[in-house]
């Protein structure tokens, strides 16, 4: 989870030409690259269908 979150984090704050259109975590997980989304939750259409646990939130 923390993985993933960086990465997201520093496509956000990237001044690159791959992630010049994306400044908000919300721009970040609904990018599409290349045609396909770039992470595979959103892809596949499950990316909010369950709720956070406790170690997530924290």
């Amino acid at each position: 989870m923390l993985y993933v979150g960086n990465v997201i984090i520093n496509r956000a704050v990237a001044d690159c030409l791959d992630f010049n259109d994306v400044r908000t975590i919300e721009d970040v997980i609904f990018q599409k690259q290349g045609g396909n989304y770039s992470f595979e939750a959103v892809q596949k259409g499950n990316l909010f269908y369950q709720r956070a646990r406790s170690s997530e939130k924290n």
